[in-house]
């Protein structure tokens, strides 16, 4: 759970940081600019937040039922 919070804080960091230098340019006039690469570094986060959470979560199942990754591979082929 706390490497789950590390990583959201970690992204909402690097929005809080991109969003201020982004919403600088926006102000000079590039205001569609911002709004893509505001779009683009909120997917980049999310991302970020999708696998780390998948990541965990296949963790803490090899760890409860000794269920490797492999193995769960699997079932899809």
């Amino acid at each position: 759970m706390g490497t789950f919070f590390l990583t959201a804080a970690i992204a909402l960091i690097m929005l809080i940081i991109g969003v201020f230098v982004i919403g600088f340019f926006g102000t000079l006039g590039a205001s569609l600019i911002a709004g893509i690469l505001i779009a683009a570094l909120s997917s980049s986060a999310l991302s970020i937040l999708a696998i780390a959470a998948s990541l965990i979560y296949a963790r803490l199942r090899e760890i409860k039922e000794g269920v490797s990754v492999d193995q769960v591979a699997t079932v899809f082929d």
